[in-house]
């Protein structure tokens, strides 16, 4: 993987099945580590709209600071997200997983969004 490129989704599509240390770093300047946990692929042509996605699943080195509502905490967890159309890939946006807990009880997952990626790296420990 290259130590950024200007097409993300793209490297980020080829190198799903890998499981790299991945620094991104967001269009307003944030960077964040984080591994390659899952993905699920749609292809264009799947959907009557004509449309596909691509979700990847990742787990953040540290959990990432993000402002959320009474009886939500957040997690280490997140996800990339990727949509497909005929013209090719979309901007890849990272979401941050948030657990919604009321009475002790998770009531469902929430996915805020933390920006859009403009660069993305292999972290390399070796250097």
């Amino acid at each position: 993987m290259d130590e950024t490129t200007d097409d993300v989704a793209e490297t980020l599509f080829e190198n799903r099945s890998k499981h790299p240390t991945l620094c991104v770093t967001l269009d307003d300047k944030r960077t964040f580590e984080m591994t390659y946990d899952g993905f699920e692929y749609e292809p264009v042509g799947e959907y009557k709209e004509g449309g596909g996605y691509f979700q990847q699943t990742i787990e953040f080195s540290e959990p990432p600071e993000v402002d959320i509502k009474p009886d939500r905490h957040a997690t280490d967890l997140g996800e990339i997200a990727i949509v497909e159309t005929e013209e090719g890939w979309g901007t890849p946006a990272l979401h941050a997983a948030v657990k919604h807990v009321e009475d002790g009880e998770l009531v469902r997952w929430e996915y805020p969004a933390l920006g859009m990626i403009a660069t993305v790296g292999e972290v390399d420990y070796a250097e």
